[in-house]
């Protein structure tokens, strides 16, 4: 299915994110710790230097044009991916590795991700209107491309609930 072209780059940072889980996920089917440490690493680099944000202009840009009970899910799927992220993040600055953990934390990456491609997006491109898509696409690009603001400090207050 072709994704509204406002919620693309969402999709596009989806690719990239598994594929660093595919790298992780491979890995941690064999018996070589230092590889599986490695790809760990990779993933928690990645989501420092972009998924984190990534969730964040989730939440800001597409809360408000969710039901609650959407709401309720993309946040605790959010929050339990960072909270994965930071216990992994710490054993691995410890010099530590949790395969179970790790195991945890690609299975949850992967399924958050085909749920929002599967499920969420279809809902929001069927729920919200264009206008408001529009407003979310070009706060998106803006973000992206490095133009002033600050979406991720602060929630966007114009773009009202759907209901």
């Amino acid at each position: 299915m072709r994704r509204h072209p406002h919620l693309q780059p969402f999709s596009r940072e989806h690719h990239r994110a598994l594929l660093c889980w595919r790298a992780l996920d491979q890995q941690l089917g064999g018996s070589d710790v230092a590889r599986a440490k490695s790809a760990a690493q990779a993933l928690s680099d990645y989501a420092n230097d972009r998924f984190l944000s990534h969730m964040a202009d989730e939440e800001t840009l597409l809360v408000g044009l969710l039901s609650d009970e959407w709401q309720l899910r993309l946040l605790a799927d959010h929050e339990a991916l960072r909270s994965l992220l930071d216990s992994v993040r710490q054993k691995l600055g410890a010099a530590s590795v949790d395969m179970g953990e790790l195991a945890k934390l690609a299975l949850t990456w992967r399924a958050h991700i085909r749920w929002e491609e599967r499920h969420l997006f279809p809902y929001l491109e069927m729920h919200a209107s264009p206008d408001k898509l529009q407003l979310v696409g070009d706060r998106l690009r803006q973000h992206v491309h490095g133009e002033a603001c600050s979406m991720t400090s602060r929630p966007v207050t114009d773009v009202p609930k759907d209901g």
